[in-house]
């Protein structure tokens, strides 16, 4: 596609097609999209609630095939392992990972007297349950110290990430630098911070994969 040509986004009732504007829509399935994916045809579907007869740019269509072919892939394939940290203060260390390291509040969940029961925090793409520590005759109120590793968009984001802290007065442990083991011989810029309950937090560059 050249550089300023437009396409015609085409809705049928909550499914959407981009065609070149002299097609007419089709509705697909997801597995066309990944082909549409894998193959970088031009073309998607993925069901959003949108006007119809909306038109882009080709700079425009490409963000916004990317963004809602992620969107539509995320709302089934969510994370599949999630950490999980109990806090014996969970209202004072949710402000802490909002505030200092700034996870999003997905969901929280009160008790009739209004403490914390459970929530969910999101760090781009992974979630974190964090709850109050439950009774003594509970498994999980016997949990320790959590050791829990984000992954940043690139170095630039893990310095933003680490004046924020310093900023915030956070309890750094190991400055900002890059870190290199067999594991990531390439290096990951990082730095380790401790919360407010002694889980240790580190904010890096190192995406394992899963190949």
């Amino acid at each position: 596609m050249t550089n300023g040509q437009r396409e015609q986004v085409f809705f049928y009732k909550r499914t959407c097609c981009v065609l070149p504007r002299s097609d007419k829509p089709k509705a697909r399935t997801i597995e066309h999209i990944l082909l549409a994916a894998a193959t970088s045809v031009f073309m998607f579907c993925c069901e959003v609630e949108v006007e119809a007869g909306a038109v882009m740019s080709g700079s425009g269509l490409l963000q916004s095939y990317f963004g809602l072919l992620y969107g539509e892939l995320m709302k089934t394939n969510g994370p599949t392992l999630t950490p999980s940290v109990v806090y014996d203060d969970p209202q004072r260390g949710i402000k802490w990972l909002t505030g200092v390291l700034g996870l999003r509040l997905k969901s929280l969940y009160q008790t009739p007297d209004g403490e914390v029961a459970f929530a969910e925090l999101v760090w781009r793409t992974g979630i974190v349950f964090v709850s109050a520590r439950p009774p003594a005759e509970n498994p999980w109120s016997k949990m320790g110290i959590a050791s829990i590793s984000l992954v940043a968009e690139d170095a630039d984001a893990v310095g933003k990430a680490y004046q924020h802290a310093r900023s915030m007065g956070a309890d750094i442990v190991r400055e900002m630098h890059v870190a290199r083991t067999p594991a990531f011989p390439e290096g990951s810029t990082q730095f380790d911070l401790r919360d407010t309950e002694g889980n240790l937090w580190t904010i890096g560059t190192f995406q394992p994969g899963i190949e």
